[in-house]
C-alpha cells in the first residue's frame, strides 16, 4: 500500500499510519485549537451578514419601487402604478363616482435613510379618517411617500407610506 511521507518536527520522515491525532497531544491540541479559531471566525462573521442582509433589505433600491400599490379607505380604493420609466398612473374608485377616475404624471426617487418616492402632479385622496376627499380630482400636488417595508419585515412587501392606517401596499 502506498502511504505518505510526511516530514516531522526535526525533518525526520513520519508514515501516515504512525500518525494518530488521539495519540499525540501536540495534533490534539493544534486541532483543538484550530477548531475554536474556525468557531470565533464564523461566530463573528454570521451576525454581520446578517445584519448587512437586514439593511439591504430594509432599505429599498430604486429598481424594487416599480409595480402596483392599493390603498384601501373606509369608502374607495386607490390604485397607483409605477412604471420603470418613471411614470405613473394613479387610479380612485370611490362612492363619490361611478366609475374609476385616473391620473397620470411623473415620479423621482430619493435615496436618502430608507428611500422616497415623489409623485408629481399627484392627487391627495384621503383624509385622515380614511375617507376619500369629496374633491380629491380637483388639485394635484406633490406627494412624497417613503419607502418601507410592511411592518418592517425584512421578507414583507414594500408600502409607500401615506398615513400607518392606510398604507399604499405594494401588491404586484
Amino acid at each position: 500500500m502506498d502511504t505518505i511521507a510526511l516530514v516531522g518536527r526535526y525533518g525526520q520522515r513520519v508514515d501516515t499510519d504512525m500518525v494518530n491525532i488521539h495519540d499525540n497531544p501536540r495534533l490534539r491540541r493544534t486541532a483543538s485549537v484550530l477548531c475554536v479559531v474556525a468557531a470565533v471566525l464564523a461566530s463573528a462573521l454570521v451576525p454581520v451578514l446578517a445584519v448587512r442582509f437586514a439593511w439591504h433589505r430594509l432599505h429599498p433600491r430604486e429598481s424594487e419601487v416599480y409595480g402596483v400599490y392599493v390603498a384601501h379607505y373606509e369608502d374607495g380604493t386607490e390604485t397607483i402604478t409605477v412604471n420603470r420609466d418613471h411614470t405613473y398612473v394613479q387610479e380612485v374608485e370611490s362612492t363619490y363616482s361611478s366609475d374609476p377616475v385616473r391620473n397620470a404624471g411623473t415620479w423621482t426617487w430619493t435615496n436618502d435613510d430608507f428611500g422616497r418616492i415623489d409623485l408629481l402632479d399627484c392627487w391627495s385622496v384621503h383624509t385622515h379618517e380614511g375617507l376619500v376627499r369629496p374633491k380629491f380630482a380637483s388639485q394635484r400636488s406633490l406627494c412624497r411617500y417613503p419607502v418601507e417595508r410592511y411592518n418592517a419585515f425584512i421578507f414583507g412587501p414594500l408600502y409607500l407610506f401615506s398615513s400607518e392606517e392606510y398604507p399604499l401596499i405594494k401588491v404586484r
